[in-house]
């Protein structure tokens, strides 16, 4: 049996069940003591919510903080409150700022990312109370949030080559780097300077995802001569405008392929013999060549970029009888050595 509670109020309360059978015999048994309380009050009331911060039309900027202040309460309390924007006026709501925030909150800083852009924005805050009851409060007005002016110039970082890294004359050079920027590269640029960087030239443009090029003997360059300053430019642009670069001295070494002794003529052959100087090559070099690593004082009777030759007795070159190697340095630059028999 299922008993409505009477309207009542009692502390010492008991309930009896009584059974007869057919003889009349009876039997009664009673529950233990229980109170009746007065039923407390039915909460339908809902709580109450409003902004004060934003309010409708203003201007905030991506990536910044927006604070967002309210005033909500509730009858009995407020237990929980959800946060949310909307970018078309009110129509939808689909980016949850906060959710199950305390009731005692009445402000939240919301970090605006960076790709967010809306001259539509509202905010929607939903609070709840104990009871279920819920209240809803919306910005009454459109407010804008708009890209900030972006200052902040690309990062780029150069692999290769690495600094003061050797490469062989003539021969094709490897460049890597990545390229980042806060919002995002929009192009690049790869520069060649041969002469310590008194002056650049523009080798190519690139899109903004490339991170690597090969540089060979093509528009306009010339990588067969020796410079111990060669530099390589990566620069990155971001749609702001903003130019940030990289610069990567390395050397490109001289370097030899033969040698030999004939007829009181020494001969070597190779590559880079003559150096870069300003953006043309093969001027005022400074040339050394060494004999079974003594240095030959006898003036070359012919140079050129790919050979070298000079006229002398064996004495005179340092030339023993046998094995011998030879090397010669370009502006400061050392070749490899390569071994010649006499």
């Amino acid at each position: 049996f299922t008993w409505t509670v009477l309207n009542i109020q009692f502390a010492n309360a008991q309930i009896r069940v009584s059974t007869v059978d057919l003889g009349a015999r009876r039997v009664a048994s009673a529950t233990g003591s229980f109170s009746i309380l007065q039923a407390p009050p039915v909460d339908n009331i809902a709580p109450t919510v409003s902004f004060t911060s934003p309010v409708g039309g203003e201007s905030f900027n991506s990536g910044s903080n927006l604070s967002i202040a309210w005033v909500s309460s509730d009858n009995v309390g407020v237990t929980s409150q959800d946060l949310s924007l909307s970018l078309d006026g009110g129509q939808t709501f689909p980016m949850t700022i906060a959710s199950g925030l305390a009731g005692s909150t009445q402000s939240f800083n919301f970090a605006i990312p960076q790709s967010l852009t809306t001259n539509q924005a509202r905010l929607r805050l939903i609070v709840r109370d104990a009871a279920g009851n819920t209240a809803q409060s919306t910005t009454a007005n459109n407010f804008t949030i708009q890209a900030a002016m972006d200052t902040v110039a690309p990062t780029v970082t150069i692999s290769q080559p690495s600094s003061n890294q050797r490469v062989i004359a003539g021969q094709p050079i490897q460049v890597s780097w990545t390229s980042t920027d806060n919002r995002a590269v929009v192009s690049q640029a790869l520069l060649l300077s041969l002469d310590g960087g008194q002056s650049f030239t523009q080798v190519t443009s690139l899109g903004a995802t490339a991170n690597s090029f090969v540089l060979n003997n093509i528009n306009n360059i010339n990588l067969d001569f020796t410079t111990p300053q060669a530099i390589v430019r990566i620069t990155a642009t971001d749609q702001a405008g903003n130019t940030g670069m990289k610069d990567s001295t390395f050397i490109i070494s001289p370097m030899l392929s033969m040698g030999s002794y004939t007829d009181k003529v020494l001969n070597i052959s190779g590559i880079g013999f003559m150096a870069n100087v300003g953006q043309g090559q093969g001027q005022a070099q400074s040339l050394q060549v060494f004999v079974n690593d003594s240095l030959v004082n006898v003036t070359p009777t012919t140079v050129n970029n790919n050979s070298i030759s000079i006229k002398g007795n064996k004495k005179k070159l340092g030339i023993v009888k046998g094995a011998n190697n030879v090397r010669v340095v370009v502006n400061g630059v050392m070749s490899n050595s390569v071994s010649f028999q006499f």
